[in-house]
């Protein structure tokens, strides 16, 4: 039997849809951490777009003092990319990773989602 891939949410743009397809397809998530999920990808949607605006623009400004600093943009691509990465990592922390898509044949094949687990009590 072939795990249930839920689709990505409608309100997401390209770069948060590729990043929920890929956790959820790679991780068994409950519906809580889907719900961090789609606060991530709405940061990889953020990301993404401060990147886009970047390729544009250049990272540093002059203000009106004559003092070069970082645009917005920078500093917002910055902000995101620390809250995307510590979201992640608290969210995928201890959460179980499916074996080439299919969890179910990976719990079967490593004797159940808990196997081993007695290896390093």
């Amino acid at each position: 039997m072939t795990a249930k891939i839920d689709n990505p949410p409608g309100w997401l743009a390209e770069a948060g849809k590729r990043l929920w397809t890929s956790t959820i397809h790679d991780y068994r998530l409950d519906e809580s951490q889907r719900e961090l999920l789609g606060v991530g990808c709405k940061l990889a949607d953020r990301l993404a777009e401060c990147r886009e605006h970047l390729r544009n623009e250049m990272p540093v400004v002059v203000d009106r003092f004559g003092q070069e600093k970082l645009s917005p943009w920078a500093v917002l691509e910055l902000q995101t990319s620390g809250q995307l990465s510590r979201l992640l990592g608290r969210l995928l922390a201890g959460v179980s990773r499916r074996v080439a898509g299919d969890a179910a044949a990976a719990d079967e094949f490593f004797g159940g989602p808990q196997a081993g687990a007695d290896l390093y009590d």
